[in-house]
Parts: structure tokens; C-alpha cells; sequence
């Protein structure tokens, strides 16, 4: 198995697109075959695939040698994170030749922590060359840094309940004079752009600070989209560990989970579809897929609020998450959650039996509560759920921190799941 570790996965990823590509990638040098959505597909039975939407979203499944359409096991987790997107056509040039770009929040992204950073930019963009060529490419420049200053607390009370009104006070500030001469440094030299005006980018600041490992055994890590990349990673882990299923698995990772829908979201058809194909390249009828359906479960596999010293009150102590006691089931009466009870009975029994730690956790009931996804694929493809996810703190700002430990076991309660 050919695996990026943790950190070194973490650090390749500042945006869905980097994901995307790192988990392309690592599969393609783990006996994965790449299709193509707008390609007649040949499957065999016992072969690994995977098809990538949008360059942010990408499906793989391994068949299984026998039966592959006799039920599946589904892993599901997001690649995008809050962020803040750049506002490039709105870019204006200011005094002692500095730029300063307006942005959009992306997501539920706590805004006070991304002020007084240094900031890299990373994305994607689409261009013309000198060539007068349309190029796309992915952009991750760790050289071109910015920051979006805070005013001096002797002009405004920023520890008294002062609010950050994103049109007017989080402009990103970069050391460059003109639009052009940033563009020039987000392009590369064998492909420079022509003309700014030319230049379309899918840009989004990102925290110029690496991973980093706390603890004398590294028991912590602290980086940036722990939400949901902790998720990616072990379900990528959980496909490159399993040879051979008794069952197909299917690993999904989907963009746009924090903020709604489009063509390569969970909503969206990009799963169906997929499924479809298999039965049909696997000479499947009109009843295989509902079939194939009906003997399936779903593993939604994001984040979880670890228990906050610092803010005991906003948690259900019997039933909260610690940092270091492993991923944990969480439940919803209302089904913000999508966890039904045989399907958290069926994990808890897989945890057991690889003897790996499980937590239980539900919000309060007098408290807010976040969702996932779970609950729009299961509504989709009509199959029982259940979710889990590592205990983060801080999660949505802009370095969230979790334990290396619970990873670890997330990813190893997933390839369980699926062998």
C-alpha cells in the first residue's frame, strides 16, 4: 500500500482541487484505473476504479471478485472546507504599490482568526498563454502571501462584541502594485498568462502554516481543513488497505458540502450515475441496482465537536466526544444525523471485533447541531446510514486540532467496514 502520511496529506490539500488531486493520485498507485464520465466503461470483476467531477469530487470503488453486484458498502465524506474566496475583478491597486482583493466567505468560517495571518493563495485558474492557448491549472503558491490586517484596539473594541462585515473589512492585502504582477506570480514561467484580464481563478486564501504535531508521542495534530480532510484520508486509507471485498466498496468524496449543491455535490446525480454504470458494465438489469441498494450501508464519515474544557456548558458530558478516545457514532433526534440504530449496532460490532475505540456522541438538547451529508445519500439511494467522524476542536476556523490517534483508528474501523 502507497500512502501519503497524515501531515504530508494535510499539507498537499489547501483546497478541494488539491485533495482531490493528492487522493487521485494515491489511488492511481494503488492498482486504481481512472474513467471517464464521457467513455463507455469496461468492468471486471476484482479490478479498482475511480472517476473524478469537477477536479474536486471523485468516486472510487474496488468490485468485488464474486457477486459484485450483491450489495455494497459506502464510505462518503466532503473535500471542501469554510474559506475565504478571492474576489479577483474587484482587485484595487492602493498606496506604496500594494493590492488589495476583496473576498467571499466560503462556508461557516469563523472570521476573526483569519485576520493578522500570513495568508497563501490556492485554487485553481483558467487562462490564456503567451501562446494565446487556454490553460487550466492548479495554483498553490506558498511565495505569494498576503494578510488582511485588524485595526488597533485603540480605534475599535474588537474583544467587545465587535462584528467583521465581510464586504467592507476583510480585503486581503498582497506586496504587489498592479493585478498583473500577482497574476504573474500565481502563474507558472513554462506557462505564463498574457493578459490578467484573461485570468478566471478559483481562489481561496489558505493558512501559510503547515501541519504540526503536538505531543511527545505527536499526540495532537493542529492544521487547517482538519473538517473533512481527517475523513478523506481515512477512507483513503480504508481503499488502499482492502485487496479483495467480500462486498464492492465505494469511497465517495464530494465538494460543496458547506454550502449547498451543484453538479459534483452529494445532491447531486454524480453518485447514481456512477452506480448505474456499474450494473450495467456488469450486465445488471432494471431490478440489479434497487437490488444491489437494498443489501447496502452507508458509512457518512465527517467531524464531530469535541468536548471543550474551556466550554463545558455547550456539551451533554455523558455523551460528548473527548479528544484521544477515538471517532465516534453521533446521533440526532431530528436527523441532522443520519444514524440509524442497526446500522450504529453493525459499527460498534466492527469496532469491537478489531478491538478499535468507538465513542457516542449527541448534541445537547437545548443546543445547536450541525449536519452532513449522510442524510442526503441515504434520501437518494434509500440506504441505511450511520455517522462518525474523529472530535475536533475549533472546528471551521482556520487551524482546527484533533488527535492522530483517532484517526488512525477511523481509518482502520473503515477498512474493516469495508473488508
Amino acid at each position: 500500500m502507497k500512502l501519503p502520511s497524515l501531515v504530508d496529506f494535510l499539507n498537499a490539500s489547501p483546497s478541494a482541487f488539491h485533495s482531490t488531486q493528492v487522493i487521485r493520485e494515491t489511488l492511481l498507485a494503488n492498482d486504481y484505473t481512472c474513467l471517464d464520465e464521457r467513455e463507455e466503461w469496461k468492468l471486471i470483476p476484482g479490478n479498482r476504479y475511480f472517476v473524478v467531477r469537477n477536479d474536486s469530487s471523485i468516486l472510487a470503488f474496488n468490485l468485488a471478485p464474486l457477486n459484485p453486484l450483491a450489495g455494497a458498502r459506502l464510505a462518503i465524506c466532503h473535500t471542501d472546507s469554510p474559506s475565504l474566496k478571492l474576489r479577483l475583478k474587484d482587485a484595487q491597486p492602493l498606496e506604496g504599490g500594494l493590492l488589495s482583493i476583496p473576498v467571499e466567505v466560503y462556508g461557516g468560517a469563523t472570521i476573526a482568526v483569519w485576520l493578522d495571518r500570513t495568508l497563501c493563495v490556492a485554487g485553481r485558474a483558467c487562462f490564456r498563454d503567451a501562446q494565446g492557448d487556454l490553460q487550466i491549472k492548479l495554483v498553490d503558491c506558498p511565495q505569494v502571501l498576503g494578510t488582511i490586517p485588524n485595526p488597533p484596539p485603540h480605534l475599535v473594541d474588537l474583544n467587545g462584541g465587535f462584528k467583521y462585515n465581510p464586504q467592507k473589512h476583510l480585503a486581503a492585502v498582497f506586496p504587489y502594485a498592479t493585478l498583473q504582477e500577482f497574476v504573474d506570480a500565481l502563474t507558472p514561467e513554462d506557462f505564463p498568462c498574457q493578459d490578467a484580464d484573461s485570468f478566471q481563478g478559483e481562489l481561496y486564501l489558505a493558512d501559510e502554516q503547515g501541519a504540526a504535531l503536538m505531543g511527545a508521542q505527536d499526540q495532537l495534530v493542529q492544521a487547517a481543513h482538519l473538517d473533512n480532510l481527517t475523513s478523506c484520508f481515512s477512507i483513503l486509507s480504508a481503499l488502499c488497505a482492502v485487496p479483495a471485498p467480500t462486498r464492492t466498496v465505494l469511497g465517495a468524496f464530494f465538494d460543496l458540502e458547506e454550502v449547498g449543491n451543484n453538479y459534483q455535490s452529494a445532491g447531486s446525480n454524480f453518485l447514481q450515475s456512477t452506480l448505474a454504470r456499474i450494473v450495467d458494465a456488469l450486465g445488471g438489469n432494471a431490478q440489479s441496482l434497487p437490488r444491489m441498494m437494498a443489501d447496502t450501508i452507508c458509512l457518512s464519515v465527517d467531524v464531530a465537536h469535541a468536548f471543550h474544557p474551556n466550554f463545558p456548558e455547550f456539551f451533554d458530558k455523558p455523551m460528548s466526544a473527548i479528544l484521544g478516545k477515538g471517532p465516534t457514532l453521533k446521533y440526532h433526534a431530528n436527523q441532522n444525523f443520519a444514524t440509524t440504530l442497526p446500522s450504529a449496532a453493525l459499527l460498534k460490532e466492527i469496532a469491537k471485533e478489531i478491538e478499535a475505540p468507538l465513542q457516542e456522541y449527541t448534541p445537547r438538547s437545548d443546543g445547536r447541531c450541525g449536519s452532513t451529508i449522510g442524510r442526503v445519500v441515504a434520501t437518494n439511494l434509500g440506504v441505511p446510514t450511520v455517522d462518525m467522524g474523529v472530535p475536533i476542536w475549533a472546528m471551521h476556523s482556520i487551524r482546527e486540532t484533533c488527535s492522530t490517534q483517532d484517526v488512525i483508528a477511523q481509518a482502520e474501523i473503515i477498512a474493516a467496514f469495508f473488508a
